[in-house]
């Protein structure tokens, strides 16, 4: 199969989990959710702003998310620490972060279960050439590389 095809699969694959709805207990949830849930219950004194950064997306995204999980009985407002609003988890909050657990776990083990078919020399080139996929894709500005196509084509 064509290296290219392979990555672009391998993409597709992680944009659809990215993007996916999750059904957990009584509510449908999506990742970006659920790793809010977590990052509070690791960090119970962390704010909007931090979250923010932390999962890569707009202070309000965040405060909408927030929002949500107050609304559905997931999250509880602290008292106010300055200006900032803190959050802790409820019982159902903390029951949807250990089902996050729990799926992620296995996942690891089923990419560990594939990861093991190999030998040492073959995973050490897997583990490099992911290495070097995922710096790539660090270092990859996308706005820079739209502006120049448009540019191009003037």
């Amino acid at each position: 199969m064509n290296e290219m095809i392979v990555i672009s699969n391998l993409t597709d694959e992680v944009e659809k989990l990215h993007n996916k709805s999750y059904t957990l207990g009584d509510d449908t949830f999506y990742p970006v959710e659920i790793h809010l849930l977590t990052l509070i219950k690791e960090q119970e004194d962390v704010g909007v702003a931090i979250l923010s950064q932390v999962l890569n997306v707009s202070k309000s995204a965040v405060s909408q998310k927030i929002k949500r999980l107050l609304e559905k009985g997931y999250l509880v407002l602290n008292e106010k620490s300055g200006r900032r609003k803190t959050y802790t988890l409820t019982s159902k909050g903390l029951k949807i972060c250990l089902y996050h657990d729990q799926i992620a776990g296995a996942l690891v083990n089923e990419l560990k279960r594939n990861f093991e078919k190999y030998t040492t020399d073959e995973r050490a080139l897997v583990t490099k050439v992911l290495s070097d996929i995922t710096k790539t894709l660090k270092g990859f500005d996308i706005e820079s590389e739209i502006r120049r196509a448009v540019e191009d084509e003037d």
